[in-house]
């Protein structure tokens, strides 16, 4: 009971006085401004414009609370009112759109008996063009000029307004309030100015703080920070990944040269050890030239040892006796 009751406490009240809040324009395109007027708000009151997803920023300090968007994007379409924590206002539906077509329609209720216009706005072109104007998805008219007139209006001309271009896609929907004549006043309830569907239902889910706008920064720099990290670390593998693989191709490129060398060594001689290094080869080359060398300068110096030498004889001196005998 007690969650109930503070629950009831924290939700904002329709406001007694005329605060209504008042758009520049209900729908447009992404990257458009937009603003919103609190009109009969007492700034000092700590009056606020929001949507169910946050609070508008940018806000004047002036007599009367003005809050826009300067940059839009479709993220920004829903329902927008101004509240101070214990009031609010009436509710409004913007819609912000990435396509090319949007509908131009009054941003405040019109009286039974006026005229308004509607306009088809082309993102593309801004010459004529042939515009169908739809009322709860019935044809109410076409015009050639890209605008509709309503004269006389009544009460059965509210209702949600689309318009399409010929060979183009149409726009999205817009709410068009008519007040009886009889309606005195400006101030307007949530169910007058949008549909019931359109209304925020408070229900404890929304606070009054800013703080759900500051968290949801938060999260978002959060998220860019893993990204990032998660960026660097697959960076730093793939690193380390290319690294290795350079190195692998370098030694199977050392590795298929030696084979090489030792094929060719192999064909050329293949009585030759496979596996002997081209240094070795050459050391055993040179050994062999060495010797043969010696034993050529060895024949060159001693040619008469090839021959058969007759075998010495023996010499005996001649003497007295012998030499008379003789």
């Amino acid at each position: 009971m007690l969650l109930v009751a503070h629950v009831q406490r924290s939700r904002p009240q329709t406001s007694g006085a005329n605060v209504h809040i008042v758009p520049s324009r209900l729908q447009l395109f992404e990257y458009e401004s937009v603003s919103f007027t609190c009109e009969g708000a007492n700034v000092s009151t700590g009056w606020k414009v929001r949507s169910m997803k946050k609070f508008i920023q940018r806000c004047s300090n002036g007599t009367t609370l003005t809050c826009s968007i300067i940059y839009s994007f479709e993220s920004d379409s829903g329902t927008y009112w101004c509240e101070n924590g214990e009031q609010r206002s009436n509710a409004v539906n913007v819609t912000v759109t990435a396509g090319s077509v949007i509908l131009e329609s009054p941003v405040r209720p019109l009286k039974e008996g006026g005229t308004v216009t509607l306009g088809c706005r082309n993102k593309t072109t801004s010459s004529n063009f042939t515009a169908d104007f739809y009322q709860d998805g019935r044809l109410v008219g076409s015009n050639t000029t890209g605008n509709l007139t309503i004269k006389r209006v009544s009460r059965s001309n509210g209702g949600f307004y689309k318009c399409q271009i010929s060979g183009a896609e149409e726009s999205p929907e817009s709410w068009l309030t008519i007040m009886s004549k009889s309606h005195t006043g400006d101030d307007l309830t949530p169910e007058s100015s949008v549909t019931k569907a359109a209304i925020p239902d408070y229900k404890g889910s929304v606070t009054k703080s800013e703080d759900s706008n500051t968290q949801q920064k938060h999260k978002t720099a959060s998220r860019k920070l893993m990204s990032f990290s998660l960026y660097i670390y697959v960076l730093l593998w793939v690193s380390i990944v290319v690294v290795l693989a350079l190195q692998l191709l370098v030694l199977g490129l050392l590795y298929w040269k030696k084979r090489l060398v030792q094929t060719e060594i192999q064909m050329s001689d293949p009585n030759k050890d496979m596996y002997m290094t081209p240094r070795s080869v050459k050391k055993k080359k040179d050994a062999a030239d060495s010797l043969s060398f010696d034993l050529d300068a060895d024949h060159s110096r001693n040619p008469e040892k090839d021959e058969d030498e007759p075998l010495p004889q023996t010499f005996h001196p001649l003497t007295g006796d012998s030499l008379q005998a003789l």
